[in-house]
């Protein structure tokens, strides 16, 4: 699929006035707190304005919580094994929740827009010490470098060529590897089947341009 094709398979951007803004007014109004926690180091270049923790000592998130409402944790955990990484995220998330009530805290776990990382366990992990929550959200997409999700699959851009991810190097990772592009089923490959493909509930471009808030929220 060429990239430049792709204005003619989706609808037009859908635009909401001042939706940052209003998005910052609930946010305040509701006091929450939106931790990310960031697998590589090259997440953080993707932001600015915003606070970026090297670690995640307790005097360190208190003084953090106080004054922000959003902040990065950069855990690195993409360069450890499995097992490090779920006692890396646990080790964050206790920390936290001695500073922040669990019912204004929102975590995102940034990992690579390559599909790559320790996506199922990182997850589950957050999970357990958060939950239960009512499902995941799993959005990868990172357009500077040419990472799009359509109708489900994702892609890396090579050239003006939209490729399936698994049908690059990345997907032959040594670590990392995977055999599905088709989010539903890389989902189950990569969670070892805890979520089945069949249960995933896809919200598409179509939802989000055409349908609107009203839409989504009805998922």
């Amino acid at each position: 699929m060429k990239l430049s094709d792709v204005h003619l398979k989706v609808p037009p951007v859908l635009k909401i006035s001042n939706a940052r803004k209003k998005i910052k007014e609930m946010n305040e109004k509701m006091r929450t707190k939106l931790a990310v926690l960031d697998d590589d180091p090259t997440g953080c270049q993707t932001v600015y304005d915003v606070r970026i923790l090297l670690d995640w000592e307790e005097n360190l998130l208190n003084s953090v919580l106080k004054g922000n409402d959003v902040f990065y944790i950069l855990t690195n955990t993409r360069a450890y094994s499995e097992k490090k990484a779920g006692e890396i995220d646990e080790e964050v998330v206790t920390r936290l929740l001695k500073y922040v009530d669990p019912s204004l805290l929102k975590v995102i776990s940034r990992s690579d827009s390559t599909l790559r990382g320790h996506f199922g366990l990182e997850v589950k992990v957050l999970l357990d010490s958060l939950g239960p929550f009512d499902g995941v959200i799993v959005v990868p997409y990172f357009k500077e470098g040419g990472r799009f999700t359509l109708f489900d699959t994702h892609y890396v851009l090579q050239g003006e060529d939209l490729v399936e991810a698994h049908r690059t190097e990345f997907a032959s990772d040594p670590v990392f590897s995977f055999k599905n592009s088709y989010l539903p089923a890389w989902i189950e490959e990569k969670s070892g089947g805890i979520w089945k493909e069949e249960d995933v509930i896809s919200i598409s471009i179509d939802d989000i341009r055409i349908g609107g808030i009203d839409r989504v929220t009805k998922f």
